[in-house]
């Protein structure tokens, strides 16, 4: 499964995301460059998916494709305590930063970058 910016190609990388354990038995790792576990992201079909955003305090937000039934589950992943951007001094980008590497162009304001974003159900041959 991955989330993909249907225009743009590949952009600064934000830092500053803050993750911790979101809940009981939910580790918020990241074992694939893409900062969910993989039972997150399993699916069987491109409706079993949906779009996690996590905010960062540079660069563009983050837009992860996950499975629907465990996205309640790890939406505190990637949670930033309050003023955790203060005094950092770095650009903000507004746009998402996809699963793909992929980064959303910025239309201006009254825009919606996330829009742009789809996620996609990536099955391997069995």
């Amino acid at each position: 499964m991955g989330a993909d910016a249907g225009t743009g190609t590949g952009g600064a990388i934000g830092t500053g995301g803050v993750t911790s354990d979101a809940g009981a038995g939910i580790a918020c790792t990241d074992d694939g460059g893409v900062g969910f576990a993989a039972v997150a992201r399993q699916c069987t079909q491109d409706s079993d998916c949906t779009i996690l955003t996590a905010a960062t305090c540079c660069g563009a937000d983050r837009a992860r494709g996950i499975a629907k039934v465990q996205a309640n589950a790890y939406a505190g992943c990637f949670a930033l305590p309050s003023g955790a951007c203060s005094g950092l001094g770095c650009a903000k980008y507004f746009g998402y930063l996809t699963d793909t590497g992929k980064t959303t162009p910025f239309q201006g304001a009254g825009t919606q970058p996330i829009d742009l974003v789809s996620v996609g159900c990536d099955l391997l041959p069995s």
